[in-house]
């Protein structure tokens, strides 16, 4: 996915925009997007609420399906927390194809900290619905 095509993925986006997400790299092999904890992320302890996270693994995996060219929608997803992140924290997402079919499409995503360490990961499940991009991206 073209420079341009993931800054208007961006514009386009209301989700994104509100929760700072921003795209790094999409490409067929992998997408990244990173977002820092800001005080509206943060949870009753003070960390990153896990839906942040979660939202964050489920944008970059929505990410590396669109490189295709279709449209996708998330099928299923199974995440694990294994690290908290604190106000302020660049997080990083990191997706990966484990296998992509006519209809579906498999994905690993690594969540990691300003240290590089691991601190979520996710499988998550994606269907194709079309075989055009979003019509807001077309």
């Amino acid at each position: 996915m073209a420079g341009e095509q993931l800054q208007r993925l961006e514009q386009e986006s209301g989700f994104v925009t509100h929760n700072g997400i921003q795209a790094v790299y999409c490409g067929e092999d992998r997408a990244v997007v990173q977002a820092q904890v800001g005080p509206n992320a943060l949870n009753c302890h003070g960390t990153a609420h896990g839906g942040f996270l979660f939202s964050l693994a489920d944008n970059c995996a929505g990410l590396l399906a669109l490189a295709d060219g279709c449209s996708y929608v998330t099928l299923d997803a199974s995440f694990h927390f294994l690290r908290a992140a604190k106000s302020g924290d660049m997080v990083t997402a990191t997706a990966t194809p484990v296998r992509r079919g006519r209809t579906v499409l498999v994905e690993r995503v690594e969540l990691t900290g300003p240290d590089g360490r691991e601190m979520a990961e996710g499988t998550f499940t994606m269907y194709r619905v079309s075989s055009e991009p979003p019509a807001r991206l077309r």
